[in-house]
């Protein structure tokens, strides 16, 4: 039930000048792009259409044996992949054709009592084997009298993604095992991955504009009408909560990471060894892009949340504590899978459904990663809520901000000799969302970070005033039942409260809309 009250007639305000912070916008501009660019930023890794090398002509070629292409794969990666490549480490990157190549050293060792756990773990790519090799190359390692070689497909769904070639050279007391991974991907494929990624690129970036940046240009008019105050300082917040609210951008970015999973297997490769530091640097950075997969389950289940009522059972995540979080454990979390006993469940994974014996089907792999990284963030915000950590009641502080913004706006101060102790207010929207959990937009992304800061100043030019402001779209009124009051205020920019219906006690909404304005922003 929404009821409202006739506003009388507005009093003009005396115009003032506007300014704004360079450092805020910069920040701001910086993490944008960040969001925005994501999809294009897979190409610090990926080759772009025009950089593919062309395939041998036996992979393309219908109807050929499997041995006849396995015997061609082996030959030329022989040939080409020889001690001689490998000047210093165990790991090169071949830019050509594009193919990833490790070279283990095995002493010769008792056969082992489990091969998984025992060979396949110190095996820089024994995680993605076969099942039906992984038997021989133990075999094979244990005893310098032979050699083993074989080659394989990669696949998704089926459809072929990446070939491997692994063979072994026996010495006198050790065996070497040789391996090389190639992408197998077509030119069409990647310029069709190209137009989607530009494509996507460009609406994220109208989704950015139109749901936070354009909101600015009424905050501008409207600090124009402040009244006994000379300048107002606009402090820009950060938009990426804001574009977190859209889940099914959020999931279009999931896709986007799993439709190159060619690359991402062979990142995880490059994860799995130091010694080309560059190169493991690099695949550090691309498995980064899981997190999307924490952010994919935070939005859908902020939907959850909110269907069943039950906003108050998570406690919103700093989203850039998401991203930190995310990027230092991909990493590590592909180290475990192949290097801890945690390797029997991704090799039964890699095998079970697998189309041939000589090939492996990643779908369960993925599905298991995807799960693996994107529920962390789920743990930390049952388990804080469950601590029931409090927050402070002072919803205007700079410390009840997100990271980047308490890092910005602390510096913000100092740099403009602000007080520590000048009046502030605002952040009314944080104060009923705390009162009543079900107001929350979104229940498991944490808003905080988009709000945007005025700083008013006296005709002498001295702060007098930092005013905190939140966009109205991070409060939800869509509830039937919810009873929403809204009342006219001179306030240049609106508030809400909560108050207890007299006669029901039940929490009534006030929403305090400014006269003569329909700017998007409430204090």
């Amino acid at each position: 039930m929404t009821a409202s009250v006739v506003p009388e007639q507005p009093t003009a305000a005396r115009p003032v000048r506007v300014t704004w912070s360079s450092l805020s916008i910069l920040l701001s501009l910086v993490l944008c792009l960040n969001i925005v660019l994501t999809p294009l930023k897979a190409y610090l890794c990926e080759p772009y259409p025009w950089q593919l090398p062309p395939l041998p002509s036996i992979l393309s070629a219908p109807d050929t044996p499997w041995s006849a292409v396995e015997a061609t794969l082996l030959e030329a990666a022989n040939r080409r992949y020889n001690s001689s490549v490998f000047t210093r480490g165990t790991y090169i990157f071949d830019a050509e054709t594009w193919t990833c190549v490790y070279r283990d050293v095995f002493e010769i060792q008792p056969p082992p009592k489990s091969c998984q756990i025992d060979i396949m773990t110190q095996l820089n790519a024994g995680v993605f084997l076969p099942h039906s090799f992984q038997e021989s190359l133990c075999a094979a390692v244990s005893n310098a009298s032979f050699s083993v070689s074989a080659c394989y497909e990669a696949q998704l769904f089926a459809s072929t993604f990446n070939v491997g070639c692994v063979w072994t050279i026996p010495g006198n007391d050790s065996v070497i095992v040789h391996g090389a991974y190639r992408m197998t991907s077509s030119v069409t494929v990647l310029s069709a991955k190209f137009a989607a990624r530009v494509s996507l690129t460009l609406y994220m970036a109208v989704v950015i504009w139109r749901r936070y940046y354009r909101q600015y240009r009424s905050l501008a008019k409207q600090c124009q009408r402040y009244a006994k105050v000379a300048r107002v300082h606009i402090c820009v917040g950060d938009p990426t909560s804001i574009f977190l609210l859209h889940p099914v951008l959020c999931l279009c970015l999931v896709l986007d990471v799993w439709q190159s999973v060619g690359t991402v297997y062979l990142e995880m490769l490059a994860v799995l060894q130091t010694d080309d530091f560059w190169q493991f640097a690099l695949g550090y950075l691309y498995l980064s892009r899981s997190v999307w997969f924490c952010y994919s389950f935070l939005s859908c289940t902020s939907m959850l949340l909110k269907k069943r009522k039950r906003e108050h059972w998570f406690l919103p995540l700093d989203p850039t504590l998401v991203a930190i979080a995310a990027a230092m454990v991909a990493g590590p979390i592909t180290n475990i899978n192949a290097r801890t006993p945690v390797i029997h469940l991704y090799i039964w994974l890699f095998n079970v459904v697998a189309s041939s014996p000589h090939s492996i089907e990643t779908v369960g792999a993925v599905l298991c990663f995807t799960i693996a990284v994107g529920q962390l963030p789920l743990l930390a915000g049952f388990g804080l809520r469950c601590r029931r950590v409090s927050q402070p009641a002072d919803y205007a502080a700079i410390s009840f901000n997100d990271i980047k913004q308490r890092v910005l706006l602390t510096l913000e101060r100092l740099s403009l000799g602000v007080p520590a102790n000048v009046r502030r207010r605002g952040g009314s929207i944080h104060a009923v969302c705390a009162g009543l959990p079900r107001l929350k937009v979104s229940p498991c992304i944490s808003q905080r970070g988009a709000d945007c800061y005025l700083i008013l100043y006296d005709q002498h030019g001295d702060p007098t005033e930092v005013v905190r402001l939140s966009l109205k779209s991070c409060i939800d009124m869509t509830a039937e039942d919810l009873d929403v009051l809204v009342l006219p205020t001179f306030d240049l920019f609106g508030h809400v409260a909560l108050v207890p219906d007299e006669s029901t006690g039940v929490n009534r909404l006030v929403q305090h809309t400014p006269l003569g304005s329909d700017c998007a922003w409430v204090e």
